[in-house]
This record gives C-alpha cells, structure tokens and sequence, in this order.
C-alpha cells in the first residue's frame, strides 16, 4: 500500500468513526433529545433524525469504504457548520490568536 492510498485510507476511517460516534451518542440520549437540542439551536426538531441515520449510516459506510463520495457530500453540511462556529465558541483561535 503506497503512503497516499495509506493516508486516504486513514482519513476514511478516523471521520467515519467519528461520525458514527457523534450519531451513536444522538441514539443513546434518545432521538427525541437531539430533536429538543436541535430546536433549541433554532433548527427544526425533525432534522436530529435524519442527521442522526446519516451519521451512524454513512459512518459505517465510510469505514467500510462504501459509497464514500456521495456519503462525504452528505457529510459536508456538518463538516461546513463545525468550521463556521469553531472560531465563535472557541476562546482560542485554531492557530492562536
């Protein structure tokens, strides 16, 4: 296995796990929780259960290599609010301040 194809690899399984991680800890608090928390972020209720199957789903998937394109754009959303919020409830910049 060359070092790029290794790295890829890697990549693939470190944000799979951490998906299906943060979707198995929506599961375990109980659907109805994450749509509270939700609501209470000003988004609807009903999106913590389509944001909890994509993350324990294309989590899984994406470890296992499946579908691993169409599953990162459906990742994307997420990705794209943690980079726009990071800076605000961070005390301290990602590279300083």
């Amino acid at each position: 296995m060359h070092s790029q194809e290794f790295g890829a690899f890697l990549l693939r399984i470190v944000t799979g796990f951490i998906f299906f991680a943060h979707g198995w800890v929506k599961w375990q608090r109980g659907l109805e929780a994450a749509a509270d928390s939700f609501a209470a972020m000003g988004l609807p209720g009903w999106l913590a259960y389509i944001v909890t199957m994509v993350e324990l789903a294309g989590g899984w998937a994406m470890m296992l290599g499946l579908g691993t394109r169409p599953i990162a754009a459906a990742f994307e959303p997420a990705l794209g609010s943690v980079k726009a919020k990071a800076p605000i409830h961070s005390p301290v910049a990602i590279f300083g301040k």
